[in-house]
């Protein structure tokens, strides 16, 4: 299915795996070609806010996750409105991200950055909606490589150009396949945290502070990885996240850094 937007949407792996710069413009905004063929010039994104980094005052970056991995946002000092906006979130949150794509590097040191043109916290089920749309789109520029890996040179310029520069196989697309179905299943499982409560008797701050206990190092524990150690409990991630904020409302755990938080 295809949706009637500007903006692509892509898989926090794939925006890693992607690094074919395409038509730089005057004001250093690029094209970027992805492995499964999307040309993305305006991305929009949703998933959880994981870490703030600022320096003087000033938010810097972000860094974020979805269930497919974690990449960044680069917030300019200009954007004063998203500046804000940030300031006032407290990670971990889901949030939603309209951003373009910048150059990043010089020379054949090319890569490329993601900055925010506008930023909001969302709601699970808005995330949820947003992974679903996003592997529909995905299957569909996967099948779209299936059907023409074959025939590479009837291929139009930009799709043959994605083929060869990220030599794709049949194995690759599986690849990106498996990548989707993770994503899918992500949000498909049965996270029946409530169920679980009442058989164990055991509360989700309590399994939580148990995880930071036993997992916790010299800087304590990082959020993304509190957040899989919770899933294997069968907690779904907005869980951790509420447990999360309530357990720093009550003086339990701090924060020593950013996207860490530690037993008081």
């Amino acid at each position: 299915m295809r949706y009637n937007t500007p903006f692509s949407r892509i898989f926090a792996q794939e925006l890693q795996q992607a690094n074919l710069i395409k038509n730089q413009d005057k004001d250093s905004r690029v094209e970027v070609i992805t492995p499964s063929g999307e040309c993305l010039k305006n991305l929009f994104w949703c998933g959880a806010l994981t870490e703030v980094q600022s320096y003087n005052g000033a938010v810097q970056t972000i860094r974020v996750a979805d269930p497919t991995g974690g990449f960044t946002f680069y917030i300019r000092l200009q954007d004063i409105e998203i500046q804000d906006i940030v300031k006032n979130l407290e990670p971990p949150v889901f949030i939603s991200v309209c951003a373009d794509a910048y150059l990043k590097g010089q020379n054949c040191d090319l890569s490329f950055r993601l900055i925010p043109t506008f930023l909001a916290p969302i709601e699970r089920m808005i995330r949820d909606q947003w992974i679903i749309e996003t592997a529909d789109l995905m299957i569909d520029r996967l099948e779209f490589l299936r059907d023409n890996l074959n025939r590479i040179s009837d291929c139009e310029k930009q799709l043959k150009q994605s083929i060869l520069y990220y030599q794709i196989t049949p194995q690759k697309l599986l690849d990106l396949g498996k990548l989707t179905e993770h994503a899918l299943t992500h949000i498909l499982e049965t996270t029946s945290v409530l169920t679980k409560c009442v058989e164990t008797d055991i509360s989700p701050d309590e399994i939580v502070i148990k995880l930071i206990r036993e997992q916790s190092g010299p800087r304590g524990i990082a959020v993304q990885d509190l957040v899989m150690l919770a899933k294997k409990e069968s907690f779904s991630e907005e869980t951790v996240f509420a447990v999360i904020r309530t357990l720093i409302a009550d003086d339990d755990i701090y924060q020593p850094s950013a996207g860490y938080v530690k037993l008081l």
